[in-house]
């Protein structure tokens, strides 16, 4: 999971989880990194994304989560390294990234929230069959009141959107 040389995919625990996808209704799965993931709950309330700071590598989606490029404070040297920009530097970016999506949240038509059709699927992948059975503890982690299905390491939940389980996992 996570970007080329991009610094800590840190939403969710590299050595337990190897990958999430949303699936909505009717729809493809879509791999979710932490920006993505972040989305869908902001979209779950039908608010849109304003602004996004991140390093020089965020992931790469087949369909932009913010109308806006990041705010980008650091550059991304490697998965454990980065050079991160003077904090002057980067409260001005994040506060001109802030600026340009409120102006666009004010603008007509403002920006649409990352909606994904329910039932929504959520696929997390994980490194080890136990860590499957302990996401199923999760509040959300049972669709219908059964245990989701488990396959080869994935735990699958399906219906309206489980809001706790999103929100455990960001």
């Amino acid at each position: 999971m996570g970007t080329l040389n991009a610094i800590l995919d840190h939403t969710w625990s590299s050595s337990r989880v190897n990958g999430l996808w949303l699936t909505p209704a009717g729809g493809e799965a879509q791999l979710m990194g932490e920006i993505g993931l972040n989305a869908a709950v902001c979209g779950h309330f039908g608010a849109p994304v304003l602004m996004i700071s991140a390093t020089s590598r965020p992931v790469r989606r087949p369909r932009p989560i913010s109308p806006h490029r990041p705010a980008v404070v650091k550059q991304a040297k490697g998965r454990n390294a980065a050079e991160c920009l003077p904090p002057e530097r980067t409260t001005e970016l994040i506060e001109q990234c802030a600026a340009r999506g409120v102006d666009h949240l004010l603008s007509e038509p403002p920006p649409a929230p990352l909606r994904l059709a329910p039932p929504i699927t959520v696929t997390v992948e994980f490194f080890k069959a136990e860590m499957a059975d302990s996401a199923a503890l999760l509040p959300g982690g049972a669709a219908g009141g059964r245990p989701p299905r488990v396959v080869r390491r994935a735990r699958h939940a399906r219906g309206p959107p489980r809001l706790p389980l999103l929100v455990g996992l960001a």
